[in-house]
């Protein structure tokens, strides 16, 4: 179950990276696309803390 988690955990990272990425590479000529990408981030950072804590109490639980 927490290698799931882990793998889950895992691609979210992979995401978020990739977005920071665009948003450093990209000329932005749309502001609104630009804040989506900021916004997704942003969304992605929240999604991965709240993750690691339901890890970590789920790991809790376990043993």
């Amino acid at each position: 179950m927490l290698e799931i988690i882990d793998f889950v955990i895992g691609e979210m990272e992979n995401k978020l990276y990739s977005a920071e990425c665009d948003l450093k590479k990209d000329k932005w000529e749309n502001n609104e696309d630009k804040w989506m990408c900021e916004s997704f981030i942003k969304d992605m950072k929240q999604s991965i803390k709240n993750a690691r804590e339901w890890r970590s109490k789920l790991q809790k639980e376990i043993l």
